[in-house]
């Protein structure tokens, strides 16, 4: 699960580089400061940030659990309850991808629902990363650009909610 907090910070600090800012930085490379209003051209991406931290947390906690459940399990053929742990945990991670979609899609093309990865606007089926946000700091459309923020924030709440809860299950 961590790959994808790795995948989406340094995005998160190109798309801080694009809006010209430089935050200080805490303890995963996240910058702490709050950022000025939108309106002045800066994008807030706090709320992402705040998610992808406890995105780390959460995938550690996991795979500490996992590692934990392993380790006291006995082949999983003889032990029932074990593999009925394991395969509730892995239901809930395989339901995470559904948690990045978004019903409401992506602004002007509303078919594309995830909201980390989608065909690039102007790049045919190149792939962009969190493609809402990046798509409106490139036309610097900043209002939408923070609302793509929080609607980035809010499938990455989701994401860690689906991990806490696979790791719940493992115990």
């Amino acid at each position: 699960m961590t790959g994808i907090q790795t995948c989406a910070l340094p995005i998160s600090d190109n798309l801080q580089k694009q809006a010209q800012q430089k935050p200080a930085q805490g303890r995963l490379g996240v910058p702490q400061a709050r950022l000025p209003q939108a309106r002045s051209g800066v994008l807030d991406l706090r709320g992402v940030q705040l998610q992808l931290t406890r995105l780390d947390a959460a995938s550690k906690a996991y795979e500490d659990q996992l590692a934990l459940a392993m380790k006291h399990t006995p082949p999983l053929a003889s032990d029932r309850q074990a593999a009925d742990r394991l395969a509730k945990a892995n239901d809930a991670l395989q339901r995470a991808e559904g948690v990045l979609l978004s019903s409401a899609g992506l602004p002007g093309r509303e078919w594309y629902q995830h909201q980390l990865y989608a065909p690039g606007l102007y790049t045919g089926y190149d792939a962009k990363t969190l493609p809402g946000i990046r798509e409106a700091v490139e036309g610097q459309r900043w209002e939408e650009a923070n609302e793509q923020a929080r609607h980035v924030a809010q499938a990455l709440r989701g994401l860690v909610a689906q991990v806490e809860e696979a790791a719940r299950l493992l115990k």
